[in-house]
């Protein structure tokens, strides 16, 4: 098996992939837009309308009243009256907008005005707006940038966060290493194992610090209220952080169990569903959200009488069986799709592979601040109705005639 991406087959996974972003987009969408366009490579000039667009690379530009975009590569560098949401693999933000931004990936580079507030969640994050609002990100690596202003309050969660720039209200920052090196009207409170008080600092505020070590003030810096330590709650002395990293591994490990078992009692219901996933996303999305109404609705139905009170009960419980390994055909289904570059079913030694990168990748996404349990979500339902249309088929298969 070789890995890698494939024209033959990155481009339809990607073109579908693109169509459900899109679809899901235009759910929260609360009027008829005049752009709306999915296809692998997306470039709009808008002039004035609302735009929706979904591909492998999306790029647009122009004015336009709200923007809304999914894909691999995003690029929104446009001026709008209301609001601009972007989710994608990397994210470029450099926009007047007149509304909220709210980008999503898992790099992101934000510049650029908003005139409501900003929230942004990724990996790799810098951002440098001007926003009249809050602005509140988090990610593993944050960097706010000196040309960043912000006329409310600052919340930045992450691994490595280093902040600059102006913040009107108040800062709330957390991380392993936490760097402030910009000014702040009002109050900071940073908690992390190490921070650091650049020489740049000025706070016209107090200093919290929650942290086992006393803050590193360097030269040069500006605090003009009182500066403060208090250390964190010692029970068990396990940071936030590890036990999520602890659920994280605990959900990982779920995965690889569910589909383990699954292809050692049903190899090929594995694998087929694997296939939905890579080559048929969007009708397996959509199998998904049609088995999770149909069979609480069904079950529900059969409930109310005495009669079918167990046999309701016994439909019900086929919903944890189809999510525990929807869930897993998902991860492992994502995993080929992106990677995987011959068609067929994959050996078994493939499928273990693609679990286990699936697995890491959509706990990797679950973590990501406000959006990530919704991204995997999203996959479940995938898997599910991946999952469902495999059974459904070997159903509707003839038995085998027994030879004469």
């Amino acid at each position: 098996m070789s890995l890698g991406f494939h024209p033959g087959v990155g481009t339809p996974f990607a073109t579908l992939v693109a169509a459900a972003a899109l679809f899901a987009l235009s759910a929260t969408a609360g009027m008829a837009t005049d752009i709306r366009q999915a296809s692998p490579m997306v470039k709009i000039a808008g002039d004035g309308g609302a735009i929706q667009a979904g591909g492998a690379s999306v790029e647009i530009g122009g004015v336009a009243t709200s923007v809304r975009a999914g894909g691999a590569l995003v690029t929104v560098n446009a001026t709008t009256t209301a609001g601009v949401t972007a989710i994608g693999a990397q994210v470029t933000i450099d926009s007047k907008i007149g509304g909220n931004l709210k980008a999503v990936g898992p790099v992101v580079d934000a510049s650029g005005s908003v005139a409501g507030n900003a929230d942004i969640a990724g990996a790799d994050v810098k951002v440098g707006l001007a926003t009249t609002g809050y602005l509140r990100v988090g990610g593993a690596n944050i960097t706010i940038l000196p040309t960043n202003d912000v006329k409310g309050d600052l919340a930045a969660f992450g691994a490595l966060v280093t902040i600059g720039g102006h913040v009107g209200g108040k800062v709330n920052a957390g991380g392993a290493v936490v760097t402030f090196d910009g000014q702040a009207d009002g109050p900071v409170e940073i908690a992390g194992k190490r921070v650091v008080i650049g020489p740049e600092a000025k706070i016209a505020g107090d200093l919290v610090v929650r942290s086992f070590s006393p803050p590193e003030i360097q030269q040069g810096a500006t605090i003009t209220g009182s500066v403060s330590q208090i250390a964190p709650s010692t029970w068990w002395s396990v940071a936030p952080w590890r036990w999520t990293l602890a659920a994280g591994i605990a959900v990982a490990l779920g995965t690889l169990v569910a589909g383990i078992v699954l292809l050692l009692f049903g190899g090929h219901l594995f694998r087929a569903g694997v296939e939905n996933v890579r080559h048929r996303p969007l009708s397996s999305f959509l199998f998904g959200i049609l088995a999770l109404v149909l069979i609480p609705f069904i079950a529900a139905l059969l409930a109310v009488t005495v009669v079918g009170l167990s046999v309701g009960f016994a439909v019900a419980m086929i919903l944890p069986f189809l999510v525990v390994f929807g869930h897993a055909v998902a991860a492992a289904g994502i995993a080929a799709g992106l990677l995987v570059r011959s068609r067929g079913e994959l050996s078994i030694g493939g499928s273990i592979l693609m679990l286990v990168i699936g697995a890491i990748v959509l706990v990797g996404l679950g973590l990501i601040p406000w959006v990530g349990p919704a991204i995997v979500a999203i996959a479940i339902v995938l898997g599910v109705g991946a999952f469902t249309r495999t059974l459904a088929a070997r159903l509707r298969r003839p038995p085998a005639m027994p030879a004469a």
